[in-house]
């Protein structure tokens, strides 16, 4: 940033009417009332976007293998890990499980099978596609195919092939080397595709 490196947007005819010079002095159109530093409610509501995939959809587990699993356990414990298996988790959701499961009076070697049988067991939540665009069941697939196919418009791939004229001086026949100009002496110098910055 220079000091008048933006006079040339700032002259541009749409901020033709907009005063520069008096713009952090003038009150703005629209004023938020926020009530804390986190407030959001000027933005949508929304469901929780779980990091999840949808992608491992085992068959729920039946009564008699959730019994049979927590069988060693108290039954206050057995009520408790069945809680947890009710409502579906997200990974945050899993950690603050197993944070639980860390206060139990029993030893690491439970602990752990505890935490396993709850991520193994429990519903996951499915992921949902963060785009809004996405979410519809109907115009998903068309904008996914037009994304793909205006994904690299524009680009093309040219491998880096030095011009044996740029690299080598006249009537030199080894290539890597370069005439300096005014001088009989030749340096060597790299092709970029042998450069590294390691």
């Amino acid at each position: 940033m220079y000091p008048n490196d933006a006079e040339d947007i700032k002259a541009h005819k749409w901020f033709r009417d907009v005063q520069w010079d008096r713009l952090h002095t003038m009150i703005p159109p629209f004023v938020p009332n926020i009530k804390s530093l986190d407030d959001t409610h000027y933005f949508d509501e929304e469901d929780p976007i779980s990091d999840f995939s949808e992608s491992t959809s085992a068959p729920p587990p039946t009564a008699d293998e959730i019994a049979e699993a927590l069988k060693p356990f108290p039954h206050e414990i057995q009520e408790i890990v069945r809680g947890y298996l009710e409502h579906p988790h997200d990974s945050l959701k899993l950690k603050k499980v197993e944070r639980e499961i860390d206060t139990f009076v029993m030893c690491e070697e439970q602990k752990d099978y505890l935490k396993g049988f709850v991520k193994h067991y429990g519903r996951k939540e499915k992921k949902r596609p963060r785009d809004r665009l996405l979410r519809d069941k109907e115009i998903a697939p068309k904008v996914l195919e037009l994304r793909k196919r205006g994904a690299f418009l524009g680009y093309t791939y040219r491998r880096y092939r030095p011009s044996r004229e740029g690299i080598m001086g006249a009537g030199s026949s080894r290539q890597g080397t370069v005439a300096v100009a005014g001088e009989n002496a030749k340096r060597a110098v790299w092709p970029r595709s042998r450069l590294s910055i390691h």
